[in-house]
């Protein structure tokens, strides 16, 4: 029997595209994002599926904001990324 996570977000089989490397957003969004704050939805896509970039974009901001590489913001439905200040 499912359990309440799986049943309200059952999981779905997306396949990442051949010869997908996960290096290369991280290095196509710090050229994009600057001190200034950008949504995250008008960071340029790298792949033709908006779906699946879309999807890839926010892995990449997540693991670049953990070591402090850029700052997210959100405000219900709109996020908000920014490369991050240092005193």
């Amino acid at each position: 029997m499912p359990n309440t996570f799986e049943r309200r977000w059952p999981s779905h089989d997306i396949a990442a595209p051949s010869g997908f490397d996960l290096g290369r957003y991280p290095r196509h969004l710090q050229a994009h994002i600057g001190a200034d704050e950008r949504l995250f939805d008008d960071l340029p896509a790298l792949e033709e599926d908006r779906r699946l970039d879309r999807t890839w974009r926010f892995v990449s901001i997540i693991f670049m904001a953990h070591p402090g590489l850029i700052d997210i913001c959100q405000h219900e439905r709109t996020i908000l990324v920014n490369r991050h200040e240092t005193d």
